[in-house]
């Protein structure tokens, strides 16, 4: 009888480990949307918003850094709802004290995974991982 029961918790264990998302990772995933979705207006940090969103640049430009559009961070670690990029993917950024359009600007917006995705991220705590 313990064996069956061995093998039972092993099992559960097993749909809750593979039911669980995997924690988002900065590198692998919101990088390379970054560069696929927002680098072409935000390379150097000279341009709107004085972000760079390529690979070397995108963390330190984006992590704890004050927005220039709200008094909101750019990325607050732990809180979507008060990460002002995340808001304005969203186009919620003008009732935090925002301007301006929704990113990214002029193209198509970024799919709900997308969405999620970020937000998954900032709510991790954004990890440079």
């Amino acid at each position: 009888m313990a064996d069956w029961v061995r093998v039972v918790v092993a099992g559960l264990l097993l749909i809750v480990t593979a039911g669980a998302a995997a924690e988002v990772s900065f590198s692998g995933e919101i990088v390379p949307l970054l560069e696929a979705r927002c680098v072409a207006c935000h390379l150097t940090g000279q341009e709107q918003g004085e972000m760079a969103l390529h690979a070397k640049a995108a963390y330190a430009s984006l992590v704890g850094v004050s927005s220039r559009q709200s008094g909101l961070n750019r990325v607050e670690p732990g809180e979507p709802a008060k990460s002002y990029l995340y808001l304005k993917l969203l186009d919620q950024h003008l009732p935090a004290g925002g301007d301006g359009e929704p990113m990214p600007l002029g193209a198509w917006p970024l799919a709900p995974a997308e969405i999620d995705l970020v937000r998954r991220w900032i709510a991790e705590g954004a990890p440079a991982n």
